[in-house]
């Protein structure tokens, strides 16, 4: 049996379906705010150095961050991370390292550094880098981190970085430079995993 539509069947349909849209682009519009998870990420640190007080090895505590997530164009998000310098922790047979690490952390101010993306450019496959400044102390550097995406949805981003990198001494600020004279030429590293969880609104 066909029912014949009247005009007042499709008023109602088309109220349904623009409302149905509505409420759609209301649960997901674009681009979504997720914010970094703790609790579930993890970054790791060390330091060569010709100096073994500035050879250590360790991790953050203390970072936060967000992202801007556009699923659909993944070049589109944007992404910032806050890191507390103060917040490390070195391995436990380190203990000298340690010593040396707080005391010039505790010259240092502010010990927070920050990073904000520019621009996101896709490599090859889920590789990514992510361009951006790098601010620290009062002075902003453009740096560039390429990262692997592990998985990216509506409710979680998950990522993984790793860096490496040479202190040059004109890139060191004058109180670095005064609390660890040793630190030129030492070069380190930076990896980890950040996973990014959904704003619950």
């Amino acid at each position: 049996m066909i029912t014949r539509l009247t005009p007042h069947h499709l008023i109602a349909l088309t109220t349904a379906l623009v409302t149905l849209a509505i409420d759609f682009t209301s649960a997901y519009a674009l681009p979504i705010k997720q914010l970094l998870s703790r609790r579930s990420s993890s970054i790791q640190f060390g330091v060569n150095s010709p100096s073994p007080t500035l050879q250590m090895n360790g991790a953050f505590n203390d970072f936060q961050g967000s992202l801007l997530l556009d699923p659909d164009h993944l070049e589109r998000s944007s992404v910032q991370l806050t890191l507390d310098l103060q917040s490390a922790e070195l391995r436990p047979d380190q203990i000298l390292q340690m010593v040396f690490l707080q005391t010039a952390l505790s010259q240092i101010q502010p010990s927070t550094t920050s990073f904000k993306s520019t621009s996101i450019t896709r490599q090859q496959g889920d590789t990514y880098l992510v361009t951006g400044l790098y601010i620290w102390m009062g002075r902003s550097k453009s740096a560039s981190v390429p990262i692997k995406l592990v998985k990216s949805n509506l409710q979680t981003t998950e990522i993984r970085l790793a860096l490496n990198g040479t202190l040059k001494d004109k890139d060191a600020p004058k109180e670095l430079k005064e609390v660890a004279p040793d630190a030129k030429g030492s070069s380190g590293w930076a990896k980890g995993t950040l996973v990014f969880l959904r704003e619950k609104s």
